[in-house]
């Protein structure tokens, strides 16, 4: 994936979703291959600095075996900026398909808060949990997947 073009596509698409109109505040964006999302992740950290990063081996992030529960309580704590998630399910390898769908759906309910972006791997033993709860649009002509609450009106 050219490195410029998907910045300049996030930056598209994160000006977006910060209008005062977008009431959901879940975001996410799915990739097959693993350099992808690397890339998707490190363009994140870019464009937005503020935001604190949940990545496997981070400092500050829950650690495993981490609780459905848990892991929902502090994704949705009160940051300042935002989070983001990189592959949340990495988190989820122990969890239910109950306490995934759990995840999810809070995840595109959740508004009013601070914005949460989840970077995961755009595969079906992902994308079913994902599915039911979200809408989903390609990201330009990029390998990438935009996933907004289905409870938000089209049009991010």
């Amino acid at each position: 994936m050219e490195t410029t073009h998907i910045k300049e596509s996030l930056t598209q698409l994160l000006t977006i979703h910060k209008a005062p109109n977008v009431r959901y505040r879940g975001l996410g964006l799915s990739a097959n291959a693993p350099e992808d999302l690397l890339l998707i992740t490190q363009i994140l950290q870019t464009l937005l600095p503020d935001y604190t990063l949940w990545a496997q081996g981070q400092p500050d992030t829950p650690k495993l075996p981490c609780h459905r529960a848990t892991f929902i309580e502090q994704a949705f704590e009160n940051y300042k900026s935002g989070l983001i998630i990189s592959l949340p399910e990495e988190w989820m390898f122990e969890w239910s398909n109950l306490d995934q769908r759990a995840f999810w759906s809070a995840f595109s309910e959740t508004y009013g808060r601070h914005t949460v972006i989840a970077v995961f791997a755009d595969t079906f033993e992902n994308t079913r949990f994902v599915e039911p709860y979200f809408n989903v649009k390609p990201l330009s002509s990029l390998p990438v997947r935009v996933w907004t609450s289905k409870y938000q009106p089209e049009g991010i």
